[in-house]
């Protein structure tokens, strides 16, 4: 069942270089009880999407007429600050990259995690104190009735990812954004990150947008996985589909590019060049000066439709024209 539908999202950023186009034309949808990857490079526009759900860019975000962020029918882009309060962490709830600049570091975690849960439920001060620690405890934190009176600075870096998800799931959203959750962690804790989210997902079916530049944190994480550059989807499908018979150049050099633990000789090619900034958007195929396979004038000049390879797998790129 759809949970959220994200229809021609296209951004610009109102600067003193005039208005640049962040994203353009992305269009996919979110189901209950499934995760859904967005990967891609640093610039690549995955971070700019998620905050688009809770309205949550800077103030100089110009949303095209057409775009739609659909819930239940409604187009939440054209709800004011007001309208917007019971989905940013209630219906829609988001784990930030960084939980360190998350938590306000001279007000105690618990104190946040209750302020949190009567914005959003009129419940009293024992009753919020009472759920924190239930999810706090239900995240693996150790006596977590102790805990909840430290301060962020007190926690380990996966303690305080642990709290940053015990905050995200204590309002019982039906929409979970990680960003880059696992950042900066190290393999095992890692791995008790995303299984939790696994778990979460299977015990509350909620849906999740798990944001990386992790393709192997993908493979063992997400349903279906899109792949952006620039601000555009230019690959997406099952998570089997994109990693096992990847179609665009962008997405094979992502690949390519990544070490394989099963195959320790496998050469590590970079992608040649960086991803250009806004203001340098190429006029065609937003990887035209970094693709392998470039085709000549029309990656050039024109930009690539969105074409069906297979069953649900889709990309945009000039080789798959007729």
């Amino acid at each position: 069942m759809s949970l959220v539908k994200v229809e021609n999202l296209n951004i610009q950023f109102d600067t003193d270089e005039g208005q640049l186009l962040a994203l353009e034309d992305v269009n996919f949808t979110v189901n209950n009880g499934e995760i859904l990857g967005i990967a891609g490079e640093s610039g690549s526009g995955k971070t700019i999407t998620a905050k688009s759900l809770m309205q949550l860019n800077d103030e100089n975000t110009l949303y095209h007429p057409n775009s739609k962020i659909l819930y239940q029918g409604e187009n939440l882009l054209n709800y004011d600050e007001l309208k917007m309060v019971p989905y940013r962490g209630k219906i829609f709830s988001m784990i930030f990259q960084e939980p360190m600049a998350s938590f306000a570091p001279a007000i105690r975690i618990g104190d946040q995690m209750v302020e949190q849960l009567q914005i959003h439920e009129n419940i009293s001060v024992q009753e919020a104190r009472e759920r924190s620690i239930q999810v706090l405890t239900s995240v693996g934190i150790p006596d977590s009735a102790t805990l909840i009176d430290q301060y962020s600075y007190e926690f380990s870096g996966g303690m305080r990812q642990r709290a940053m998800i015990a905050m995200a799931l204590s309002t019982n959203p039906q929409l979970l954004i990680a960003d880059e959750p696992t950042t900066a962690l190290d393999v095992t804790i890692q791995a008790q990150i995303i299984n939790l989210i696994k778990r979460e997902v299977r015990e509350r079916n909620m849906g999740v947008i798990f944001i990386t530049h992790d393709l192997a944190l993908l493979a063992q994480t997400a349903h279906r996985i899109l792949i952006m550059y620039m601000g555009k989807i230019v690959e997406s499908g099952t998570t089997y589909q994109v990693l096992t018979n990847p179609q665009h150049p962008y997405t094979q050099s992502l690949i390519e590019s990544s070490p394989d633990i099963n195959n320790f000789e496998k050469p590590l090619i970079p992608i040649p060049g960086e991803v250009p900034l806004l203001k340098d958007r190429p006029q065609g195929c937003v990887f035209q000066n970094r693709c392998k396979k470039i085709m000549g004038e029309a990656c050039r000049t024109q930009k690539p439709l969105t074409v069906a390879h297979e069953d649900g797998h889709t990309v945009a790129c000039h080789i798959y024209h007729e």
